[in-house]
């Protein structure tokens, strides 16, 4: 479905405000008759962009692989012309035509690889190294709060709204 104009895919649209009431069986099967045509609309035309956009991600991937493997082969290149280039001095990089080529450090990162256990030994030996989240307990609150009726400073029960809803099948 290509609609490019909302009365294509929705037909003409009874004036609103001048007075149209849903007052009968068929105008209500009318109203739902719109809706579910609008959402199919709405279904096909996210599912056809879905599609184009696989498709174009599919294209820009192929396009750009010789492109990449030329990048990641000049970079093997360049890699050890730069380290001897660098070697015995302060820099940390070289200027270039189009560009910088040098080396950084990356921090250094914390990897904990059983959890359970480092938790476990932690949470005995060195309770600091332990982060303990508070929250909350919204559930359980609510529940006490309308079972009781008390109240807590800071916490408020907003009731429930009631509103309208159309479900497509």
């Amino acid at each position: 479905m290509t609609a490019e104009r909302i009365e294509d895919v929705l037909g003409e649209m009874p004036d609103v405000q001048e007075g149209f009431v849903l007052d009968s069986l068929e105008k209500a099967n009318w109203a739902m008759g719109k809706i579910v045509a609008a959402e199919k609309g709405m279904s096909e035309r996210t599912a056809l962009a879905n599609t184009y956009a696989a498709r174009i991600t599919a294209w820009l991937t192929e396009a750009n692989k010789s492109d990449l493997g030329t990048a990641n082969h000049m970079r093997g290149l360049l890699a050890p012309w730069v380290a001897k280039t660098l070697e015995g001095g302060k820099a940390r990089s070289v200027k270039l035509l189009g560009g910088v080529a040098g080396y950084r450090t990356s921090p250094d990162t914390l990897e904990v690889v059983d959890e359970t256990l480092a938790l476990a030994i932690l949470q005995s030996e060195y309770p600091r190294f332990v982060r303990v989240k508070e929250s909350v307990d919204k559930v359980a609150l609510k529940a006490h709060m309308k079972a009781t009726g008390e109240c807590f400073e800071g916490i408020e029960l907003k009731a429930g709204e009631t509103a309208f809803y159309v479900k497509v099948e």
